[in-house]
């Protein structure tokens, strides 16, 4: 039985021909066949490993995972795969666990998940009928990092814990100014 064979008579040009030259001048190939065999192995197991990745991603999407209200699942978004009724978005949380959360396609918040892929987010799953899905970026502040007035009822609290303790009121600034 003969080996399959496959005749190229082409011309290489501009920068793959650059690239060819080169590595023959380093002596990494010896022919511009080398060359051609070596590029197609190259290509061919780039190839095998997309292909790899599409299916564990894929493997993934098979064990969706439902939210129960007030889960919260925190991982970087790897990938989103849409369906005629929900969105499955892709996570990688610590210790390279992989988790395919399925959010119903209609909530106002799966649109924005496409700019996120690549980011660190947090899925928050609610009993809010009107806000059902809360997806947040590490990136957005928190709600006590948006809020002058916890911040300041912080203040007060520890005033009014401290007072009682060792140090002076002078040290520690006055309910007025709090204001």
């Amino acid at each position: 039985m003969s080996s399959p064979s496959v005749r190229v008579n082409c011309n290489i040009n501009e920068d793959a021909a650059k690239i060819l030259l080169e590595l023959k001048k380093r002596g990494v190939i010896q022919s511009n066949r080398e060359a051609v065999v070596q590029g197609l192995f190259a290509l061919h197991e780039k190839v095998i490993k997309l292909d790899l990745e599409k299916a564990r991603l894929k493997h993934l999407t098979e064990q969706k995972v439902y939210l129960k209200p007030w889960d919260e699942v925190i991982g970087t978004l790897t990938g989103i795969e849409n369906d005629d009724s929900e969105i499955t978005a892709l996570l990688t949380c610590n210790y390279q666990k992989h988790i395919a959360i399925t959010i119903p396609k209609n909530q106002p918040e799966t649109k924005k998940l496409q700019k996120l892929i690549g980011q660190k987010i947090a899925i928050l799953k609610t009993d809010n009928p009107d806000k059902p899905i809360i997806i947040r970026t590490y990136r957005e502040p928190t709600a006590t990092q948006n809020d002058l007035s916890v911040k300041l009822w912080f203040r007060r609290r520890m005033l009014t814990v401290l007072r009682g303790s060792v140090f002076s009121e002078r040290f520690w600034c006055t309910e007025e100014r709090l204001r």
